[in-house]
């Protein structure tokens, strides 16, 4: 492991370096500082305490960015750190909770064989798909079950206007029975749910149908 104190100091001393040193390499040495002040600050993970772990996460944060696209190894190291540290602090929402444990669950369950993985994944797939389409059959079945006719509020002025259509219909009724049919069915149209509409406008038809009842 790195010195920390040397470390420290080549930061610190990070503003006076000759204007030879490049900006990548500042940052660089800066991201080596941050690195290992993160793997002191883990040593013990029973030590760690909410204020610690926060701060882990931040420095680990931070030489991540400074280390770019270089040392692959110790950015992989330092978000495990992270993941790590995160579990310290308390989550926010049951939502947070519930995500942090299927994590964890998954990182132990996972299977290391390739074989295994693709088993996993293919089982996950199909559950998912079944789930997904036992749900879409649901809404499908539901949709077409219902009743195009669904009841519906009517607004002021539709009740109006079922009203005016079936008083002019009652009051052809006897006199004009096609015209009253018409009416009903205007009044119809307006409120589909309306069941003496319904059988009105099923009595006149069968009374105007040639051959109907008289």
């Amino acid at each position: 492991m790195p010195d920390t104190n040397e470390i420290a100091a080549q930061s610190h001393a990070s503003e006076n370096l000759p204007t030879s040193e490049t900006g990548a390499e500042t940052n660089m040495k800066h991201a080596d500082y941050l690195y290992v002040q993160v793997l002191e600050l883990c040593q013990d993970w029973r030590s760690v305490d909410l204020e610690k772990a926060r701060l882990i996460i931040e420095r680990a944060t931070d030489a991540i960015a400074s280390f770019g696209k270089t040392n692959h190894e110790k950015k992989v190291q330092l978000k495990e750190i992270i993941e790590k540290a995160e579990q310290v602090i308390p989550p926010d929402s049951i939502e947070s909770l519930k995500k942090r444990a299927e994590k964890f669950i998954l990182k132990f369950i996972y299977p290391k064989s390739r074989r295994l993985r693709n088993v996993l994944v293919a089982g996950v797939g199909a559950i998912l798909f079944l789930s997904i389409g036992g749900t879409t059959l649901l809404a499908v079945r539901s949709f077409l079950e219902k009743d195009p006719l669904e009841k519906k509020q009517l607004t002021q002025e539709e009740s109006a206007q079922k009203a005016y259509e079936k008083t002019l219909a009652e009051g052809l009724l006897t006199i004009r029975p096609e015209e009253a049919l018409k009416h009903y069915r205007e009044a119809r149209r307006i409120d589909p749910n309306d069941e003496e509409i319904k059988t009105k406008i099923k009595e006149l038809e069968d009374k105007l149908t040639p051959g109907g009842s008289k």
